[in-house]
């Protein structure tokens, strides 16, 4: 019987220590989100301020959805062959640190 109730308590810290786990990752899905969005907010005041027209601000959406995307084939194999936590740790660090 005593085994059970330890079966339990383990079970419910399992079950805690993935919701914080999904909680950390939806708070990173929407900062990546927000990231993401904050150039269209900028484009204007980047237009008016480098004299960019239209079409450089579009070639500068489309080339960074082009790398986002090209990235995501290494990022996928990273997950796969290394252990997840250490590559999902890297890959958050890299995503949140300032660019130079």
């Amino acid at each position: 019987m005593s085994t059970l109730v330890n079966t339990d308590a383990a079970s419910k810290k399992i079950g805690k220590k993935r919701w914080f786990v999904v909680f950390l990752l939806l708070i990173g899905g929407i900062i990546n989100y927000l990231d993401r969005a904050a150039l269209s907010i900028a484009a204007p005041d980047m237009m008016k301020d480098l004299h960019l027209t239209n079409t450089d601000i579009g070639l500068m959406g489309s080339v960074f959805a082009l790398i986002y995307a090209m990235c995501q084939l290494p990022s996928g194999w990273l997950v796969d062959n290394l252990v997840r936590r250490k590559s999902t740790v890297g890959q958050s660090a890299c995503g949140a640190a300032p660019p130079c």
